[in-house]
């Protein structure tokens, strides 16, 4: 997949609000699964997301959340 190993590469399809905080985290507790995953300063991260976002209510023009399933 793109060069990576497929041992690499995750999919969440349909990720609820549950699943997206366990694998990223939250800004108080930002260790999730993906933390674990990764070596610092070694690992390359891509995040693809396909979906909606959800308007900062102060500049509908810029997206500050992921809308979940």
């Amino acid at each position: 997949m793109l060069g990576y190993p497929e041992a690499n590469v995750f999919v969440l399809p349909d990720a609820t609000f549950a699943r997206l905080v366990s694998w990223f985290g939250t800004e108080d507790e930002p260790r999730g699964e993906l933390a674990a995953r990764i070596k610092p300063g070694v690992s390359d991260v891509v995040v693809y997301y396909s979906g909606h976002g959800v308007p900062f209510p102060f500049d509908p023009a810029a997206v500050k959340y992921w809308l979940p399933v």
